[in-house]
């Protein structure tokens, strides 16, 4: 039994992994390889096909695939069963926040992630799509509060870096903007929203001792 209990929850590990990185994918690192084309998984463990369809490990599934798809509200309706089955689903709770920014329901989005980072305060991506979701809303401080906190878990966070130099730049600090857009080419030196960011401070930038090539 407790053979089978580890290997189900292993399979729920995976497909998480898999669903963030389906959405997030300026956010996978190098070592990892997901997608269909490459065999994604596509059940939780070997026991999805006995489980219970109206278990809240069955809807955990369901809601997993429909945020891969993009179906916000089929994984919300899921997800929602999974929390009044299951109320303590940290899991369940941190998809339901990313299915709400899909939705572009900002404020549900925070909501969902601050009761993941109550129990979990180092979920390093919980923090960083929390704060898309603060800067979204105009909450900019929080917002670089909450990427600040990212970087300094993981400091070669080059997403973080990148997002966090869009809203230095929006808030004219040019200087913070460039450093961030030059760690995130450093850390992803394929990321072309990066590179397109670092190139237009270089050349565009108000302050003229910013406008060099040579700072790259």
């Amino acid at each position: 039994m407790e053979i089978k209990l580890l290997k189900a929850l292993g399979g729920v590990a995976l497909l998480v992994v898999f669903v963030f990185f389906s959405l997030f994918p300026q956010l996978k690192p190098d070592w990892i390889h997901l997608g269909r084309e490459r065999g994604a998984p596509t059940a939780v463990g070997d026991e999805a096909s006995v489980l219970d369809p109206k278990s809240a490990a069955a809807c955990f599934e369901r809601s997993a695939k429909h945020i891969a798809e993009e179906k916000w509200d089929r994984a919300i309706t899921e997800l929602n069963e999974v929390l009044r089955l299951e109320p303590d689903h940290v899991d369940a709770r941190y998809l339901r926040g990313i299915a709400w920014h899909g939705q572009r329901q900002f404020d549900k989005a925070i909501a969902d992630l601050d009761a993941v980072l109550r129990v979990r305060p180092q979920e390093v991506d919980a923090l960083y799509i929390r704060g898309e979701a603060r800067a979204e809303l105009g909450q900019i401080t929080s917002a670089l509060a909450d990427l600040d906190a990212a970087i300094r878990l993981v400091p070669d966070y080059a997403a973080a870096h990148c997002y966090r130099g869009k809203l230095r730049e929006e808030a004219r600090d040019y200087r913070g903007a460039l450093a961030d857009y030059q760690q995130a080419t450093r850390l992803d030196p394929d990321d072309p929203w990066a590179l397109n960011n670092l190139a237009w401070v270089l050349a565009a930038a108000p302050e003229a001792e910013l406008r060099n090539g040579s700072l790259v």
